[in-house]
């Protein structure tokens, strides 16, 4: 059924463009977790995660802290931004931005 545009269904851009940075970083917090149960599991250890903490038991821990940087490095060894900036998402000039922004805090 068709519905008369209203303000509930209208798009919220300023509100669009405020979720996006923490979403973003969550998705990004996510890949890394399974990144790391994957190679938890690989490795045949024990994991268990919620939100941004992982678990394991208390023998495995040194395993699993190694496994949880490497795999920390191999996502942000990626050009993850830059990638998402020369995608055809909307979301580019956002991006554009943040790089502009890490650009001046890392080479001033």
């Amino acid at each position: 059924m068709l519905e008369r545009e209203t303000e509930k269904s209208q798009i919220l851009v300023n509100q669009q463009i405020t979720a996006f940075p923490p979403n973003f970083i969550h998705s990004l917090d996510s890949s890394h977790m399974m990144m790391t149960a994957l190679a938890c599991r690989k490795a045949g250890l024990n994991f268990a995660g919620v939100h941004d903490s992982c678990w394991t038991h208390a023998c495995d821990v040194d395993e699993m802290n190694r496994i949880l940087r490497e795999k920390f490095i191999e996502l942000y060894e990626q050009p993850i931004l830059e990638n998402v900036t020369r995608s055809e998402a909307p979301i580019h000039c956002f991006c554009s931005f943040l790089l502009s922004i890490t650009y001046c805090m890392f080479h001033t």
